[in-house]
């Protein structure tokens, strides 16, 4: 999937988000009306998985995604291409692109 360059603040006003995870699972995330709660497909092959999130730009380079399912906060840093990256605790890194899928 190409990495799109984000428009001036869409980490606030994106409808979508798409998140891969290091040979693994790819998620798009779909914003509610607008909030910052997001409901979150995840995919790996035939698998399924389903998560609600609620996503919060911290400053100007940091992201904050809330899972409820895992009860876990992931922080990641916005680059200079506009993809956000960080790593799960299990070293598994991720991307999240604004816009998509």
């Amino acid at each position: 999937m190409p990495v799109r360059a984000p428009g001036a603040d869409c980490w606030s006003t994106s409808r979508t988000f798409v998140e891969q995870i290091e040979n693994s699972w790819r998620a798009v995330y779909t914003r509610r009306g607008g909030s910052n709660v997001f409901d979150a497909v995840y995919t790996r092959g035939s698998e399924r998985g389903l998560d609600v999130l609620t996503l919060n730009r911290v400053g100007s380079k940091e992201i904050r995604v809330k899972r409820e399912k895992y009860s876990s906060v992931l922080g990641s840093t916005i680059g200079a291409d506009g993809v956000a990256r960080g790593a799960y605790d299990g070293g598994d890194r991720f991307t999240l692109t604004c816009g998509g899928p």
